[in-house]
């Protein structure tokens, strides 16, 4: 006990020690090689601006025959999706949001807009996937 004091200073010191994983001036790029080496996903765009990062991914069709959500779409823009995430909460940057666009080349497309804050709560279980997605500005729209 009466060394408790020792080590919580000794784990202070060595957690601030602890560099971030991605540098806030290479959030972009980094998205961008994460794609490219684990997705095999070469031609999105990512951009900074102030508070947020916005991501386009052009995909093949968004809407399939029946109108609905095509599933190789969706599985490439929740790809995209996670190494966003995963970059942001593994650096230094003060991005709050993630602005995250699909398009097709028949001119549909998908627009999301999520708050950092609230996809950490979600994957910590403090708030359920029904009120993410409430929260969550989700827009499907046709824009030639």
């Amino acid at each position: 006990m009466k060394y408790l004091p020792w080590y919580l200073c000794c784990l202070f010191f060595l957690s601030a020690c602890v560099n971030p994983t991605y540098q806030e001036k290479k959030i972009a790029e980094s998205i961008k090689n994460i794609v490219k080496k684990e997705y095999k996903i070469k031609n999105i765009k990512v951009k900074r601006g102030g508070n947020t990062l916005w991501i386009y991914v052009p995909v093949e069709k968004l809407v399939d025959e029946k109108f609905e959500l095509d599933k190789d779409s969706l599985e490439k823009i929740g790809d995209v999706s996670r190494a966003g995430s995963r970059v942001i909460f593994s650096s230094d940057s003060k991005v709050k949001f993630i602005a995250l666009f699909a398009y097709d080349r028949f001119g549909i497309e998908l627009k999301m807009i999520r708050h950092i804050e609230d996809i950490k709560k979600v994957q910590a279980w403090y708030i359920s996937y029904s009120d993410f997605y409430k929260r969550m500005n989700i827009n499907l729209g046709f824009n030639p």
